[in-house]
């Protein structure tokens, strides 16, 4: 009947509607195609998402792109840490260093050894990006892992311009559901250091507290309901002496509790403030999508790139022009922050030149006529290298403020202005210059003044003084095989004079016996949560097992009332750590490479260029 039908009409006409109707087929598929190709782009799913947090005036968050079960990792490995040593023991005290709200206590991350005075731990990624809710903690971070990419300081240009200290996991604490904002733990002291900037911000067990008060007042209405009838002359006395009371502004429980009636309701039907708090902050996937920027596009390996050490690398395809990660900023206005002086024993003398200048330094980005740093952070965007214009596959853009922190109001206002503005207001991020493929490393183009600078740099380079002989504290810590010498074998043959051996407090627990016949003692040190204490190795025996294990003193200089100098019986090896002593580590050295990341001239604002 079809074929009956196209002979009514001439060849030409029969002609044209059988190539409109193939085209039309053809489209059809066309679109099922591309339809089917982003189903399977959708279905790789955005696993953390940045987007302005749920907690107002607190700017950029972190939000769960899937489900996580608890004590599950929250991306492909885990993130550089940066040392900052001694900064205002080079620099003085009277000055503002916006860093000091983003970094943390090193000695938590066993890294304190490493200076004279005070050590400051740069955590990038969830350290930096993820805002705190102590009742409403579900990301816990983990102690990170020490290596130098197998540089060496006899051979290697490239040995202390990065950080050894990376892969810090961080992992679900509690089960997370998709849309939950993430929130680690700051320490109750860092909300009770700063009540006068930010007000009484609840702690850890205050939301429990206040759920109580208010299903107490809860039974109270209930009983005055039941013999009065009228529920308006309790709402009345509650919005009076706790919504208004002076209390508000200075007691943490009341600040917790909600200012309306319809979030009291709903707090008082779930008998949960914390289980409130939880809903206010997920948000649905569709707005992340809109309003965010995909966190977890790049994942740790060791770097293609000659001297560089770790880099970063694509955890999925990124078409041409897809944002690969955003770069939340920490503005520093004068860059000579940076700079660190020579020492005699723990003082600076501060009217020598500079003789170095602080690692941080290398993951800053700057401009050539201008004093002002601008470090980002984020998720391992730390080990982006430098590709120059050949390899460079990503790009950096100023980011859209509705889906940021960005003020670009602030590209505008000068350095003094901005140097007086306590928090992060800037925000850039990296954009894919072509298609990248899942396991390609990404780079970006560092500039020509650093390209410069490193080639002079590797031309120059020289290995510092006992560079043949030196033995990093890596290289004892995986020799796992050899005896730990007892104090007195110390004597006679000392370990090598830029390392210390520290007894791991978290072995004082009996905990690590199970971890040890499960063969598990790794897992179990990574999530240590004990301090490291000077030691000397006692003896050492053999168990029954074949298990070699250690009697040592320890001494806890924080025990002022008992005696500080302890022992400890039959720990394994694992119990002990060889950690730098100050001044030693590859990045202190004199003859390390350090240059900022430099802003292209056309992103870079006029009104910050004052060095012209």
């Amino acid at each position: 009947m079809v074929f009956s039908f196209l002979f009514c009409f001439s060849k030409n006409q029969r002609y044209l509607m059988i190539t409109t109707v193939m085209m039309k087929a053809c489209y059809l598929y066309f679109y099922l195609f591309t339809q089917v190709v982003n189903c399977k782009i959708l279905e790789q799913k955005c696993g953390i998402w940045f987007a302005k947090s749920s907690i107002p005036n607190s700017g950029l968050g972190m939000y769960a792109g899937r489900d996580f079960e608890k004590d599950e990792p929250m991306m492909e490995g885990g993130d550089v840490v940066i040392p900052i040593i001694d900064i205002y023991m080079h620099q003085g005290s009277k000055w503002y260093f916006l860093w000091d709200s983003y970094t943390w206590n090193a000695e938590a991350l066993w890294m304190d050894s490493i200076g004279s005075d005070v050590v400051d731990a740069a955590s990038p990624g969830f350290g930096s990006a993820a805002n705190s809710f102590r009742d409403l903690f579900n990301v816990e971070e983990l102690i990170p892992d020490y290596s130098l990419a197998g540089l060496h300081r006899k051979k290697d240009a490239g040995a202390g311009a990065f950080s050894p200290y990376h892969n810090r996991v961080s992992s679900a604490k509690i089960d997370i559901l998709e849309g939950e904002e993430l929130f680690v733990s700051y320490g109750d002291n860092w909300f009770l250091e700063r009540v006068e900037e930010l007000g009484p911000i609840p702690i850890r067990g205050d939301l429990p507290k206040a759920t109580r008060k208010l299903l107490k007042w809860q039974r109270l209405r209930k009983q005055f309901n039941n013999t009065s009838g009228s529920d308006a002359m309790l709402k009345d006395l509650w919005e009076t002496f706790v919504w208004n009371s002076p209390f508000a502004d200075v007691s943490r429980e009341f600040f917790a509790l909600p200012k309306n009636w319809e979030e009291t309701e709903e707090v008082i039907k779930l008998k949960s403030l914390i289980k409130h708090r939880r809903r206010q902050s997920t948000r649905k996937t569709e707005w992340l999508r809109e309003n965010g920027i995909c966190g977890d596009n790049i994942k740790e390996g060791i770097s293609t790139i000659d001297q560089a050490g770790r880099g970063a690398f694509a955890t999925r395809d990124l078409s041409e022009g897809s944002i690969i990660a955003p770069l939340p900023l920490i503005h520093l206005s004068n860059r000579t922050r940076m700079d660190m002086f020579k020492r005699n024993g723990s003082d600076v003398i501060n009217d020598s030149p500079p003789i170095s200048k602080q690692l941080l330094l290398n993951y800053c980005l700057g401009h050539q006529d201008s004093t002002l740093l601008l470090c980002p952070y984020g998720l391992l965007t730390a080990l982006i290298n430098h590709g120059g214009k050949e390899r460079s596959n990503v790009k950096l853009r100023w980011t859209d403020p509705s889906r940021s922190n960005h003020e670009p109001q602030w590209l505008n206002k000068t350095l003094k202005e901005l140097r007086k503005k306590k928090s992060a207001v800037l925000t850039m991020e990296l954009v894919a210059l072509r298609d990248i493929t899942e396991g390609e490393e990404v780079l970006m183009d560092y500039g020509d003044a650093w390209e410069t600078a490193w080639n002079e740099h590797v031309k120059a380079w020289k290995p510092v003084d006992g560079a043949e002989t030196f033995v990093t504290s890596e290289e004892l810590n995986a020799d796992m095989d050899s005896l730990l010498k007892t104090e007195f074998e110390e004597m006679e043959s000392p370990y090598p004079p830029n390392v210390k051996i520290m007894f791991d407090q978290t072995f004082l627990k009996q905990a690590w016996k199970s971890h040890l016949k499960e063969g598990t003692l790794r897992e179990y040190k990574k999530e240590a949560e004990g301090d490291l204490l000077p030691c000397d190795v006692l003896r050492w025996k053999e168990d029954s097992e074949g298990n070699l294990l250690y009697s040592a003193v320890y001494f806890d200089e924080t025990n002022e009332k008992d005696e500080q100098y302890k022992k400890v019986d039959d720990v394994p090896r694992e119990a002990f750590i060889f950690v730098d002593k100050p001044y030693t580590s590859d990045f202190l050295q004199e003859n390390v490479f350090r240059h900022d990341i430099r802003i292209p001239d056309e992103l870079f604002p006029d009104k910050w260029k004052n060095l012209l």
